[in-house]
């Protein structure tokens, strides 16, 4: 399986190969593009995109590039995002009718003609539904350039689900904490605002250090403002 980052103009890839001995060994190649691959969630141009993944593939080891499968993280403004209480009676089974219909009511999100996913999670006695989902539209657009060198779409991923993963195992859970989870690279901090349950909301924070500015005092600042 082949694991892709994209975000505004950067591609990460991450190639997963198994051992004889049946563990897993990771490699990890990245490329920095001088035009945007994104605009507001979505592939800006799938010949750039194709192009770029592209020469990536090409760092790979010689008879790595068999595989042909791909998971995408994807920025979280790709994505429907809705968080909401899980009531204290609804059953397994009925509560994927009741996150379609839930979704469809806040967010016009149809998730008939789109794909969605979930995550449960529960604190103090207290469940919440974390709910992504993606229009047709949205994922054809992603599968397009992946098409053009002869690789398959299997699956998207949030970014902002994979950095909770990230740290989840670390939380408490008879405390409610709250997680401000930052990146740093190429002079620029990123990051997400979550709670015990996950992402609280949707917007990725950005800033630019430039030359002058320090860590230090950027996220000094923003902490304050939280």
């Amino acid at each position: 399986m082949l694991y892709i980052y994209l975000d505004t103009n950067i591609i990460k890839l991450m190639h997963l190969k198994k051992s004889i001995l049946g563990q897993y060994e990771a490699s990890f190649y990245k490329k920095t593009l001088q035009v945007p691959l994104l605009e507001k969630g979505k592939p800006a141009n799938p010949d750039i995109m194709a192009s770029g993944i592209k020469e990536v593939l090409a760092k790979l080891p010689e008879g790595s590039s068999k595989d042909r499968d791909v998971t995408l993280v994807l920025p979280q403004e790709t994505f429907i995002f809705m968080k909401t209480e899980m009531p204290p009676d609804m059953a397994e089974g009925v509560l994927g009718t009741y996150l379609k219909d839930k979704a469809r009511t806040e967010t016009t999100f149809d998730a008939e003609s789109g794909h969605y996913g979930y995550i449960v999670k529960e604190n103090e006695g207290s469940k919440k539904i974390i709910f992504y989902g993606a229009s047709n539209g949205v994922v054809d657009a992603f599968a397009t350039p992946l098409k053009l060198i002869e690789l398959n779409l299997a699956c998207i991923v949030p970014e902002s689900l994979t950095y909770f993963n990230l740290f989840e195992k670390t939380l408490r859970a008879n405390k409610k904490e709250t997680i401000w989870y930052v990146s740093y690279d190429q002079d620029e901090l990123s990051g997400y605002v979550y709670d015990s349950f996950g992402l609280i909301e949707d917007s990725k924070w950005k800033a630019s250090l430039g030359t002058t500015k320090k860590i230090e005092k950027v996220l000094q600042k923003k902490v304050a403002e939280f």
